[in-house]
């Protein structure tokens, strides 16, 4: 039961922030909601192909090889496994947040990220 705990729980909330979605818009819909399905699913489907493609492979090659190396910031201090855990959860959310800053500031990565804030 435990492997399928994240995949029920992801799959409930969606339902649930696409309910209330429906529910409460913040602006009229343009197209038909079956065409603007259509459009996300296959963007979401891409998206998905090639994270497993590759980025899931290159971030396995990327730990495999730096656990056994001095590398990164949490090898520079001595803590607790819990305050290891949430301090290299913390900085690996402040580095997708300047991920996500880069996305909006580079053009060529604007293209590919603008996507996500156009639903057609």
């Amino acid at each position: 039961m435990n492997n399928l705990l994240a995949p029920i729980l992801a799959v409930t909330l969606l339902v649930l922030l696409f309910t209330i979605e429906r529910l409460y818009p913040l602006r009229k819909d343009m197209r038909s909601l079956l065409g603007r399905l259509t459009v996300n699913i296959a963007i979401s489907a891409l998206a998905f192909v090639a994270a497993v493609a590759l980025v899931q492979p290159a971030v396995q090659w990327a730990l495999r090889w730096s656990a056994d190396k001095p590398f990164g910031l949490i090898h520079l201090v001595v803590l607790p496994v819990w305050a290891e855990f949430a301090l290299s959860f913390l900085l690996m959310d402040l580095a997708f947040y300047y991920w996500h800053v880069a996305n909006h500031r580079v053009p060529f990565l604007w293209r590919f990220h603008n996507v996500h804030h156009i639903d057609p």
